[in-house]
């Protein structure tokens, strides 16, 4: 089985920057193929119902008194997986050693679905967290604007400041009688 591998989308904060240096892809692809063999992703191939219907030959080997040697059976897996970097791509490898074809691209693919499992679960938890942070900034700002609110109100309560309209009306009444006046002086000067 291959996989083609691209690093997580970039977070917020890191859109202006540019794409992954060599260094990077080469750390990023490493961790996958490692992933891919890992305790996790190989306890969850063995104990996926398909290995039993698709791979029974495999199975069968670790079944004894009718019960299934989970641990027998993952340390043949660790034994015989491999996931390697196909040449200078962005491709991994995954390939299991067997003398039956048939079981050992049955154990291949389940082994794919159980590392397509645990990246699906990896990349829930950082949604998780991400969305709690989002939820907790939210939160926070909610807070902040409603504090300057009532500061606001505060304000304009303690220093008696008159409202925009009120200070409008104030001055038009005094444009007013400034004019009445001056209308008045007219009349007297004629």
């Amino acid at each position: 089985v291959v996989w083609e591998c691209y690093p997580q989308d970039k977070s917020i904060g890191d859109l202006g920057s540019d794409s992954p240096s060599n260094e990077e892809l080469d750390k990023f692809m490493g961790t996958q193929a490692q992933i891919m063999m890992a305790n996790a992703v190989i306890d969850g191939a063995v104990t996926d119902p398909a290995m039993e219907r698709n791979a029974p030959q495999w199975y069968a080997r670790f079944v004894k008194g009718g019960q299934f040697n989970q641990v027998a059976a993952s340390t043949s897996l660790d034994r015989r997986l491999r996931a390697s970097i196909v040449g200078d791509t962005q491709l991994i490898r995954l390939s299991y050693w067997s003398t039956d074809p048939e079981d050992a691209a049955a154990v291949v693919n389940i082994i794919a679905d159980a590392y397509e499992r645990n990246r699906s679960a990896a990349v829930n938890r950082i949604q998780a967290k991400r969305r709690d942070l989002l939820s907790r900034v939210i939160a926070d700002i909610k807070a902040n604007v409603d504090s300057l609110q009532k500061d606001r109100v505060r304000l304009i309560e303690t220093s008696k400041v008159e409202s925009l309209d009120e200070q409008i009306n104030q001055v038009q009444a005094q444009i007013r009688e400034l004019t009445q006046r001056l209308v008045g002086v007219r009349t007297t000067l004629e």
